[in-house]
């Protein structure tokens, strides 16, 4: 709470192990999107998520999920508005989005990861939208990433890919994020045609660590 003002990050209700319908949930949380995303802050490798993270991530919306499962795969799909605090005037648009994993190999000594994502969403009323992000420091206020204000769009799809293989100390993971991005009729950076119809823009990330301990 800031004041006597209260702001919520993850507020959900939901009932899991239903018969044939597996996990509901409803409120406000993170869409199915992303592997490090979805890793809670207190188990990602570094201290900041990846830049192409901040940038595509749908991150916390207000929705419905579902979600099912076996030994070895996950499934959830979610329909959502916008996040809480949002504030926008008129239309908020609406979005969907829907991640598949598998653990090829998941044993104490070696886990293999794959795992891939959809997002679709679209603009609100006022038909702005802006791609930026923090150098993977939020103590700073520079955007190393920053589009700008882009006036003129209504939808945007995104597709992930994601990847993470674990053997004992050793990790590697990476994902690779890609968005299009459909204009209304034409989308305009700060009075430039950006394109008459839609474009294409993408981010990804890789990494390896070794974890040593006493």
């Amino acid at each position: 709470p800031e004041g006597n003002i209260i702001e919520a990050k993850d507020l959900k209700i939901g009932m899991k192990d239903i018969p044939v319908l597996g996990k509901v949930t409803m409120g406000q949380f993170k869409a199915p999107f992303g592997l490090e995303e979805l890793t809670s802050s207190k188990y990602i490798t570094f201290m900041e998520r990846a830049m192409a993270i901040g940038v595509y991530s749908p991150s916390r919306k207000i929705g419905v999920g579902w979600g099912t499962k076996g030994t070895s795969w996950t499934f959830n799909v979610m329909g959502h508005g916008k996040e809480a605090g949002d504030g926008t005037s008129g239309d908020e648009g609406w979005g969907a989005a829907g991640r598949l994993t598998w653990a090829a190999i998941n044993n104490d000594d070696m886990v293999l990861h794959f795992g891939g994502a959809v997002s679709w969403e679209e603009f609100d009323d006022s038909k702005e939208f802006r791609l930026r992000s923090r150098p993977e420091s939020h103590n700073t206020s520079v955007r190393l990433v920053d589009t700008g204000t882009i006036e003129g769009g209504d939808y945007e799809t995104r597709y992930g890919l994601e990847a993470a293989w674990v053997w004992n100390s050793l990790s590697l993971q990476g994902e690779w994020i890609g968005a299009t991005t459909e204009c209304d009729d034409e989308c305009f950076d700060g009075g430039t045609l950006l394109n008459d119809d839609s474009f294409d823009t993408g981010g990804w990330y890789a990494y390896v660590s070794w974890l040593t301990g006493g």
